[in-house]
């Protein structure tokens, strides 16, 4: 129950910082992304994909998109991170290798939601994004993702360092 409500004051936490954060013209980093993508990164633990949905889904809450097209976005994405991992390095991951696939999975998430928010406005229940606005601010996103995923993992050591230690509590009522 200690995990459940530490991953939840997280995310409400980095949802809060993103929005308070300063942004550069229209640019910012998704630090609730890379809170999924540095949980995706672990081979051990499969609470990335909670994460993921929740984290996902709150940013859903507090877009102007179609509900459930961050989710799924996230959720895609932790996996293929996940999986990637998993498959092709079996020792630890190296930081070229972090910045490429954060990169990566970070264009990713961008087209997903274009793609599902583009479907959910055919069907008329979603707001637009143009792809001029998402090639204007896109490149700057990447980079300041890169510059932060460094404190989100060092943020992320924390938060199992509670888990820890409430889970450890927990077990000796």
């Amino acid at each position: 129950m200690a995990k459940v409500v530490i991953y939840a004051i997280t995310v409400i936490f980095l949802l809060a910082l993103s929005i308070v954060f300063p942004k550069i013209g229209t640019s910012a980093p998704s630090f609730l992304f890379l809170l999924t993508a540095v949980y995706a990164f672990r081979k051990d633990n499969s609470d990335y994909l909670w994460l993921a949905f929740f984290s996902g889904l709150t940013l859903d809450f507090y877009s102007n998109t179609f509900l459930g097209i961050f989710a799924l976005a996230f959720l895609i994405t932790a996996f293929i991170i996940n999986y990637t991992t998993r498959t092709f390095f079996s020792s630890d991951l190296s930081l070229g290798y972090i910045a490429i696939i954060v990169s990566l999975a970070y264009l990713l998430v961008v087209g997903l939601v274009y793609i599902l928010n583009t479907m959910a406005v055919r069907f008329g229940t979603a707001l637009s994004i143009s792809g001029e606005y998402l090639t204007i601010k896109i490149w700057l996103d990447v980079f300041l993702n890169l510059i932060f995923v460094a404190p989100i993992y060092f943020f992320s050591l924390s938060v199992d360092r509670l888990i820890n230690y409430y889970s450890k509590d927990e077990g000796s009522f």
